[in-house]
């Protein structure tokens, strides 16, 4: 890349930390990046209920799988290309999301490591591929 190359979309979101319930520049946790990208790089903007954390302890995968389920219908299936918010497994349980860089990479908020490009076929410790875990990839059509 030459000093004047123009730097990939996702370059300016590496620097943002991480940081729980954020949704802002000066912090986001995974749903957060995912929303910041979709208003910032799409025009998109996703309303998010200001209870949807208010009294849900951020570890309790079930209440915000129940969350996720409700809002299933403004949602609708994609391939997994870019923007395409991606659902993972963490643990077993569907918490975790990114956003698709391309058809094998993807950005996202990891605690104690802030916004970070993985691959598909990376592994975590103690986990398996994050493309075995891929739960979908869907596109927001509310």
């Amino acid at each position: 890349m030459t000093a004047n190359a123009v730097r990939p979309w996702w370059g300016r979101y590496l620097a943002i930390p991480f940081r729980e319930r954020g949704r802002s520049w000066r912090g986001c946790d995974c749903r957060g990046l995912a929303l910041l990208v979709l208003e910032e790089e799409c025009g998109v903007h996703v309303p998010e209920p200001a209870e949807l954390y208010g009294s849900t302890d951020p570890r309790n995968g079930a209440a915000l799988a129940d969350f996720a389920r409700a809002q299933a219908a403004l949602w609708r299936p994609a391939a997994v290309e870019p923007f395409a918010v991606l659902s993972f497994a963490v643990a077993g349980r569907p918490v975790h999301v990114g956003v698709a860089i391309d058809a094998q990479t993807f950005l996202h908020a990891q605690q104690g490591v802030g916004v970070r490009v993985a691959g598909l076929a990376e592994r975590e410790p103690g986990e398996t591929r994050w493309g075995e875990r891929l739960l979908g990839a869907y596109r927001y059509a509310g």
